[in-house]
């Protein structure tokens, strides 16, 4: 039986910087994909806004270099069963994109809403660097896809972004 050889110190040394790196690596790109705007397109969301589809976009802020969106949409009478509803900015040549969103608690959607068992999620808060998106003028839009409504709202809000 051979006696045990330890490892040598800079394989080992070398061998966890390189996990080190490869862990860091895998943390910044899905940061990145977390932070990223994402393309869409009306065609992805082909329902017409629904009659009793209520919104409200409560701020809209360019500060540090950040764009913030706040606000709610619900469809009264309706629990939260499937809740993806995201800020989006709207092009006027069709182009879109959708704003990294926080869904959360609110109290006016929850108002809104009417006498049913709510959900937690009516409220959404979106935040996204300038400069992951093109400089322009944009219109705010609310991509809505809960409980089998896909609809892509226009507010008629417009935001100009870039430098």
């Amino acid at each position: 039986m051979e006696p045990y050889i330890p490892p040598k110190r800079r394989a080992v040394l070398g061998l966890a910087a390189l996990c080190a790196a490869v862990v860091a690596l895998f943390l910044l790109l899905l940061v990145h994909g977390l932070r990223a705007p994402r393309p869409i397109r009306a065609e992805d969301y082909p329902e017409p806004v629904p009659a009793d589809l209520l919104w409200d976009i409560t701020a809209c802020e360019r500060a540090d270099g950040m764009l913030t969106v706040e606000g709610w949409a619900c469809v009264r009478q309706q629990r939260f069963e499937a809740v993806d509803i995201r800020a989006a900015v709207l092009a006027a040549d069709g182009a879109g994109w959708t704003l990294p969103t926080v869904l959360r608690e609110d109290a006016t959607a929850k108002e809104a809403i009417g006498d049913v068992v709510f959900g937690e999620y009516g409220g959404f808060t979106s935040r996204c660097a300038e400069k992951a998106l093109p400089a322009g003028s944009y219109e705010l839009g609310i991509a809505y896809r809960c409980n089998g409504h896909d609809t892509l709202v226009r507010t008629g809000i417009f935001v100009e972004v870039g430098p």
